[in-house]
């Protein structure tokens, strides 16, 4: 075979693999506006973070906010829920946020009752724990 057909064979190979989707729809291919929410026992502050960056939130973390989770959903979620899992997440492990103008600290529950601030997990434009 010569050069010019190998390249030949080789483009017909690439443009036919480049029209087969890289994963089949409903089996966790990505859709707009949504997210893929897979983490066993990863650090809170990781899970945090994945939040942040896709959400565009800023969170301020005390130090004191430590620990390990695990949260597995079957599906995709609407990223604009992942306020509502982080909510809960904190409570679990006994953290609030505290809404602060354009950012949101993390503190301990029993930090934030003593300041007595109203707490929750807001999204950028709301207050306090409204849902």
């Amino acid at each position: 075979m010569t050069i010019v057909a190998r390249l030949c064979v080789s483009l017909a190979m690439l443009a036919f693999l480049l029209m087969i989707p890289a994963e089949v729809p409903g089996t966790g291919s990505p859709q707009p506006g949504y997210v893929t929410v897979d983490f066993d026992n990863v650090d809170l502050r990781v899970f945090i973070k994945f939040v942040s960056e896709t959400t565009g939130r800023i969170f301020i973390l005390d130090e004191r906010v430590k620990g390990t989770v695990s949260i597995v959903f079957a599906n995709q979620i609407p990223i604009d829920e992942l306020d509502k899992v982080l909510e809960s997440v904190l409570e679990v492990k006994g953290y609030a946020a505290i809404p602060a103008g354009p950012v949101t600290k993390i503190v301990p529950l029993n930090t934030a009752k003593q300041r007595g601030v109203e707490v929750g997990v807001t999204r950028p434009g709301r207050t306090g724990n409204q849902r």
